[in-house]
């Protein structure tokens, strides 16, 4: 390497690299004799003379040789523009890699490649150290000389491109549990802290315990950010707060994000004015809930109780007319047809509870199948759809009100009445268009949920018709029809599930807001508690509450779902613990002026 003097008066002359820098000044005394000296400090004039050595020692400090040499190698990596360096030392020795790397030259930053290069080149010259092959001065020089490159953004590109391909590996062996994610994110940071070129024992030493602790702790950390970043793409609100919100119950904060928060809101109920926006926030939520479980019946013929309804008798009363409206519309476009099939049901039926009923309750049997099915029909056979809707509507009463009797023939009565109704339902279905079984299967599951929301409703403690989750979860029990509550214990019974998600979000009973009582009874300390409370209000405003929604349970999609998924994914992996390393250990060195080159 040429040694460049800027020499006064003259301009930068070359050196060969092996002149010391006394040689150096006695060749400019030499042949430049009547250069003046700045060093002489006594300011007479004494005509030509010699110049003193002061200047050009500066020349050689070990700061101004390391300027010199980083600017040396500024001017090296500014100048890779095509030029195959890759195989040098501030790429790779290993020729397999140097020449694939290469080969993507023609597309490829000559500086980014470089780095690849001596990420591949760092791994090799701390395994030589180990094996004895390499010296610490070795590490010591190939740091100066990787120093340049490591300041350059392409090169430091290609450093971290080097170290990511290395651990491409790890982003499939990434294990369940936090514990696995952060001992093998120590072990593969560890092992880059060994593989680590060294200047010195202890350096490898604190390499090796740096990438150890370094990958415990990512992962952990990762995992953390990551569920962050996923809560703040998906929001804090649980499963069972969005399903309720998809039913269309308005929940308030703290029923959103359960836990903490609604542990603090609940205590926050018995606080003067914020207790009581509290409690009226949560009757919503159970006014909703009650909305919405007559929606779910209301679903089944395409309809929902209007916007301007009120919760309980006002929204139970339109959902049965508009259930038995339903029926009617269809049914009286249906006919009938006294045909094989029902007569097969009827003598089954005939048989079937003969011996079961006593003589009086057969009889009333043998009257309703008269009276309310075969007198129906006209001499032809024929039924019209209004005496089909009579027959049906009828024997659909006459079943629900035996059944709720306290007597055991009773209920054995409107059990055989169910059936018959059943029978006139598949002689529907033989004898009419599709279209029309369909609107009346509709009508039927729309039916047979209301009979469990209006059970609800009649249980004590129900206000007004509004009932909790609890009364509904209670009611869907009682009507469950399968052999020993089998539907109910599986938790597949109608209605079970919407029971359910309320029994876990929403409150147990319907409280009044209290808020007279609370400031009656309330000390100068809790009205001043009070009072500060007072601009908490607004979260449960209308806006407020709609404001903690669009927060906590912002619109999903497959899009946010994925990405959320994908970030808290990566930031858990244990391949994040080598990338971190490697960024922390190939940071540029200032050289060191005193190594050899």
């Amino acid at each position: 390497m040429i040694q460049k003097v800027n020499v006064p008066g003259v301009g930068v002359i070359g050196f060969p690299d092996s002149m010391s820098h006394q040689d150096i000044i006695a060749a400019v005394q030499k042949n430049y004799p009547d250069i003046p000296n700045k060093s002489d400090k006594s300011g007479s004039a004494v005509g030509k003379y010699r110049p003193g050595p002061i200047e050009m020692r500066e020349y050689f400090t070990p700061e101004a040789r390391a300027a010199r040499r980083a600017a040396e190698q500024d001017e090296l990596v500014s100048g890779m523009k095509g030029e195959n360096i890759i195989a040098n030392k501030l790429g790779t020795k290993n020729p397999i890699v140097s020449g694939a790397l290469n080969a993507l030259l023609p597309i490829t930053d000559q500086a980014m490649m470089s780095g690849i290069g001596h990420a591949y080149h760092n791994v090799g010259l701390a395994g030589e150290q180990m094996l004895g092959l390499a010296s610490h001065a070795d590490a010591s020089r190939d740091k100066q000389d990787a120093e340049a490159l490591m300041r350059s953004g392409a090169g430091k590109v290609g450093d971290f491109t080097g170290y990511s391909v290395m651990s491409l590996p790890l982003a499939v062996l990434s294990p369940a549990t936090l514990l696995g994610r952060a001992g093998l994110g120590s072990g593969v940071s560890g092992l880059a802290g060994l593989l680590t070129p060294y200047e010195n024992s202890n350096e490898h030493i604190n390499n090796t315990l740096t990438g150890l602790g370094v990958g415990a702790a990512l992962p952990v950390l990762g995992t953390a950010a990551g569920s962050a970043i996923k809560n703040s793409l998906l929001g804090l609100a649980s499963p069972e707060a969005r399903a309720l919100m998809a039913e269309g119950v308005k929940l308030t904060p703290g029923q959103m994000a359960g836990g903490v928060a609604k542990a603090a809101e609940d205590a926050a109920t018995s606080i003067p004015v914020l207790g009581s926006a509290i409690q009226k926030a949560r009757n919503q939520s159970l006014e909703t809930f009650n909305l919405a479980s007559v929606n779910r019946a209301l679903k089944s013929i395409g309809q929902a109780v209007p916007k301007t309804a009120q919760a309980g008798r006002d929204a139970l009363s339109y959902a049965n007319k508009a259930i038995g409206d339903a029926y009617d519309a269809t049914l009286q476009k249906m006919s009938g047809r006294l045909d094989s099939g029902i007569a097969q049901d009827i003598a089954s039926l005939w048989n079937k509870y003969g011996g079961q009923l006593p003589k009086d309750k057969f009889s009333q049997l043998e009257n309703t199948i008269q009276h309310e099915v075969v007198d129906r029909f006209d001499q032809s056979g024929n039924a019209t759809g209004d005496a089909i809707k009579k027959a049906y509507s009828k024997l659909g009463q006459m079943a629900s009100g035996f059944k709720r009797s306290g007597n055991y023939d009773d209920r054995t009565l409107g059990a055989a009445v169910k059936e018959l109704q059943g029978s006139m339902r598949d002689m529907l279905t033989r004898n009419n268009p599709q279209h029309l079984n369909e609107a009346l299967d509709a009508a039927d599951d729309a039916f047979k949920q209301m009979v469990r929301v209006n059970r609800a409703a009649r249980y004590v403690g129900a206000k007004d018709g509004v009932f909790t989750p609890s009364q509904l979860n209670s009611a869907v029990a009682a009507t469950d029809s399968s052999r020993n509550k089998a539907a109910y214990v599986a938790g597949n019974a109608v209605m079970q599930d919407l029971a359910d998600l309320g029994r876990k979000v929403l409150p147990s009973n319907i409280a009044d807001s209290g808020t007279a009582s609370r400031l009656l009874h309330a000390s100068p300390q809790g009205l001043a508690a009070a009072a500060a409370t007072i601009p908490l209000n607004a979260i449960y405003s209308s806006l407020g509450m709609r404001t903690a929604k669009a927060l906590l349970a912002p619109q999903q999609g497959p899009v946010r779902n994925f990405l959320a998924e994908l970030t808290k994914a990566q930031l858990a992996s244990p391949r994040n613990a080598l990338l971190a390393f490697s960024a922390m250990g190939n940071q540029p060195q200032a050289p060191n002026p005193d190594v050899p080159k």
